[in-house]
């Protein structure tokens, strides 16, 4: 049999076959469109989760620049310049600190920069530009307000300058302003070449002992690419003749930017679910369409096209349809994802504040990518039938799978399947009575009360002829039920009053700014002052009034301890380093707490005693830091004795009672690495280290009253240096968590129910449609279209029923599995309940869609005669 090997010919073909099927094509290209939405917003919410991470840690860091150099003499910064293998370079000067007392918690460096320099700690001006003239300065708006200056360039300002234990006080004329970052370690004002080279000459001998800080030069690096970045810099500092341990390193948004494993299994998930959901639609429809066309292909197969050529004109089919559905699905899905960004990100960076996320390229290609995978693994098994029937078998295809255990019987014919349907709808003796009552036609589909379960009957078997086709489609509607569901769970499992309990220890929780900042290594223990405290006394409804005393001191090692430590050392733990082992000490956060706070702390082994406890002999003990080596127990045990040392050198010995800590919202939030922590008695903390301010307070106010002090206590934050936590700042925060799970699952579970609902109705057209000569046949033997609209929708409604059967069963299963996530439970107060809630919702709709959608298109189907449909079938 001679082969058609004309391409021009294979392209005719699979247009004029698209051409032919608009209606089907329609539902492909609505397929991929949502296929290629879900990939896309994933990829553009996963891509700025990515990016917002790194903007936070450059911000936190201080700079952008992929690499620093740090504390480089004039010479020494000239010899990197010249080594080459970089991107950029720029250096600063290190001129003095911001000496006003209104800087005290705004740590702001003086120096001289480059262009680049200034770009790459994100503090460049904004309004104005860079000094150029000596008595030239610029200076972000956050410390400009701090000190109560003018923000106007142009203005003359007095700016104090420490420069090498030296005040200086000079004039200068503001050049530049920006807004300045409070997340920044610390704000940068820049000041001229020439006034710098006044005050803190240029360093042109190599950093070292007795060298002063400022005059260093600091450069920061960009090299082509991310990749590597600690092997370029080696290199360079190599090439440059500088030592290895040269102070500086990678920024840590390049470095260290790393996701954990549970969100690399979610998104892991999340792909798998949109894949399968994918597939389920787009492999359906190419199934569908390759079976309602086996005969044309059979005879295109009779008249010489290969298998190979048969395949190639449903994968053209396949690449023409994505070629209109991936990039409207892209553009869809990337609006999508960019709306829903800003909630992931408070859901897993716990940041409401970030810059806008410019889309990579690389991130809608990575999406297109398996949107494109996506279609070709649905086309796939479609493609090889189409490529191995045989003609003979082509022409008598009706729609029936291979029966098992017959593999070389042909399939059924319609004849056949209209024999299977009469021999459901009546008996021998039924028909033989009916024709004695009434003249009906041949074969007496009539209306007796032992028929009227025969649609029903024939709508299973129905289902059962193609088992894998049906499959598909329950578990496609199985698949949005259960996330609707799972997400309904989530969001009914909060519970507000719980969460409350959780996160706080009372109706108002107030500390330091300092102690409340996440990487704020200079931390304000006694940043609650008595003025402070009387105010709070003199609130109305107040029921409680507690406090906690924080204090940095050691603590004796015991032999046992002591041992520990050393074996740690001679493993190369470089942590052990915090511990004066020749002395036989460790560091440590000693706490104190009034009223009932250390009776509810967190106890891991033992029990706290109050009646022992107020004999001032006893501690709470807890290691302050995880170890990097193995740690099979802690340093000390219940019933240990430790020694502690006070502030003037008296040491006390004391018992271990437990092994537990605070509240992480009462401590420092600061760990020592390889030191420990402590809880004393009030009276047994003062004795120790003195009178001092509390570290943070906690007090209850009565409900009648918590209105007017949430008001009082607002505006005392307003005027210090203090944060507080309280119940409504933490119903603002429950609120937005539900809003995210809300808008996160809604917004899946919509488009995974649409790709499920459309696949629906796909099926359900198409079966109709393939099955046209079937229905023509069933019509002109006597079956009466009352009884075969009531099958079809009883077809119809299987598949919403067993959909809806796997979401209560299995669907609740998976919901429970995936809600005892150790996030959602202890941080969100989560319970789960059992609920159909969801389902109860949706089942009522699914079912109307199931009535309406047969009785639509069967009405199209006849709205010619049976002789006309039997004709063009």
């Amino acid at each position: 049999m001679f082969q058609v090997r004309n391409k021009e010919a294979i392209r005719l073909l699979t247009g004029r076959q698209m051409k032919k099927n608009r209606q089907r094509n329609a539902i492909a290209i609505g397929a991929i469109i949502l296929t290629s939405i879900l990939f896309s917003a994933l990829f553009t919410v996963g891509g700025g989760i990515l990016e917002v991470a790194r903007q936070s840690m450059m911000r936190a860091s201080g700079s952008s620049a992929q690499a620093v150099i740090k504390f480089l003499s004039m010479p020494e910064y000239e010899n990197v310049k010249a080594a080459g293998g970089y991107e950029k370079i720029g250096y600063s000067i290190v001129t003095g600190t911001g000496a006003h007392e209104s800087l005290q918690k705004l740590y702001t460096e003086v120096r001289y920069g480059e262009t680049y320099s200034a770009q790459s700690f994100r503090s460049f001006p904004t309004e104005g530009r860079m000094p150029e003239e000596k008595m030239e300065i610029a200076v972000p708006r956050l410390v400009l307000d701090a000190m109560g200056l003018p923000d106007q360039p142009g203005s003359r300002i007095v700016f104090p300058i420490m420069v090498d234990g030296t005040l200086r006080e000079d004039t200068f004329t503001l050049c530049g302003v920006w807004d300045g970052d409070p997340v920044a370690p610390a704000q940068q004002v820049w000041v001229s070449k020439a006034y710098s080279e006044e005050i803190a000459p240029t360093r042109m001998t190599s950093f070292g002992e007795g060298v002063p800080y400022e005059g260093t030069v600091m450069a920061d690096i960009d090299f082509p690419n991310t990749w590597n970045l600690q092997g370029k810099l080696a290199d360079l500092l190599a090439r440059a003749g500088l030592p290895e341990d040269t102070p500086g390193g990678i920024n840590p948004a390049y470095s260290s930017l790393s996701v954990d494993l549970y969100t690399i299994l979610t998104i892991v998930i999340l792909l798998a679910v949109i894949l399968v959901s994918g597939y389920l639609i787009i492999y359906n429809i190419f199934y569908i369409s390759v079976t309602q066309d086996i005969q044309y292909y059979g005879l295109l197969k009779t008249i010489g096209a290969s298998g190979k050529q048969l395949r190639r004109i449903v994968l053209r089919q396949a690449m023409g349809l994505s070629a209109v559905g991936i990039p409207a699905g892209l553009l869809a899905g990337y609006a999508v994802g960019y709306l829903l960004l800003p909630y992931v990100v408070m859901l897993f960076l716990q940041t409401y504040e970030f810059e806008d996320y410019t889309i990579s390229p690389a991130v809608l290609a990575g999406a297109a990518l398996f949107s494109l995978l996506t279609v070709y693994i649905s086309f796939r098994s479609p493609g090889r039938i189409a490529a191995s029937v045989s003609p003979v078998e082509a022409v008598r295809y009706t729609g029936e799978t291979q029966q098992k255990g017959a593999p070389g019987r042909c399939r059924k014919s319609i004849w056949q399947c209209v024999e299977a349907h009469r021999s459901i709808l009546w008996k021998r003796k039924a028909h033989i009575k009916m024709m004695r009552k009434k003249k009906t036609s041949t074969l007496g589909f009539g209306k007796s009360a032992k028929q009227k379960n025969a649609p029903a009957i024939l709508a299973l078997r129905n289902l059962r002829r193609d088992g894998k086709k049906a499959v598909l489609v329950i578990l496609s509607l199985f698949l949005s039920m259960t996330l609707l569901n799972t997400t309904y769970t989530i969001i009914s499992g909060f519970d507000l009053e719980q969460y409350v309990e959780t996160q706080t220890n009372g109706d108002f929780e107030v500390t330091d700014w300092t102690v409340a900042m996440a990487g704020q290594y200079d931390k304000n223990l006694e940043g609650i002052d008595s003025g402070f405290e009387e105010a709070v006394s003199r609130l109305q409804g107040l029921t409680r009034f507690e406090k906690v005393y924080c204090e940095l001191g050691q603590a004796d090692l015991s032999e046992h301890a002591l041992e520990r430590l050393a074996w740690e050392n001679e493993q190369g733990n470089e942590y052990t380093d915090m511990c004066d082992l020749e002395r036989g000490q460790e560091p440590l956060y000693a706490y104190a707490a009034t009223g009932t706070l250390v009776e509810h702390a967190v106890y891991t082994d033992g029990e706290f005693d109050a009646e022992k406890w107020a004999q001032g002999t006893y501690v709470v003990y807890c290691d302050g830091a995880p170890w990097w080596g193995v740690k099979p127990e802690m340093l000390y045990q219940p019933g240990d004795r430790i020694t502690l040392e006070g502030k003037e050198g008296q040491k006390k010995e004391y018992t271990v009672m437990a092994v537990g800590e605070l509240p992480s919202t009462l401590t420092a939030r600061m760990a020592i690495s390889i030191g420990i922590n402590v809880i004393l008695p009030e009276q047994e903390f003062a004795e120790l280290y003195g009178e001092k301010q509390p570290l943070s307070v906690v007090y209850d106010v009565e409900k009648s009253h918590r209105d007017e002090a949430e008001k009082i206590t607002a505006k005392w934050m307003e005027d210090s240096g203090m944060v507080c936590i309280s119940f409504e700042t933490l119903k603002e925060e429950f609120q937005k968590t539900k809003q995210v799970f809300t808008m996160i699952g809604g917004s899946l579970s919509l488009v995974l129910g649409a790709i499920g609902i459309l696949n629906f109705i796909n099926i359900m057209v198409t079966g109709i449609l393939t099955r046209q000569k079937e229905l023509a046949m069933l019509s002109a033997v006597g079956m009466g279209g009352r009884q075969m609209k009531r099958m079809l929708i009883w077809e119809s409604a299987a598949y919403i029923g067993s959909a809806s059967v796997l979401a209560v069963t299995a669907g609740n299963l998976l919901s429970w599995l995936i809600c005892q996530d150790v996030v959602i439970r202890n941080q969100w107060a989560f319970a789960y309940h059992f609920t159909v809630v969801p389902v109860a919702v949706c089942l009522p709709l699914l079912l109307l869609a199931a009535s309406a959608v047969p009785l639509v298109f069967y009405k199209k189907l006849c709205a010619g005669s049976v002789v006309e449909r039997l004709r063009y079938c």
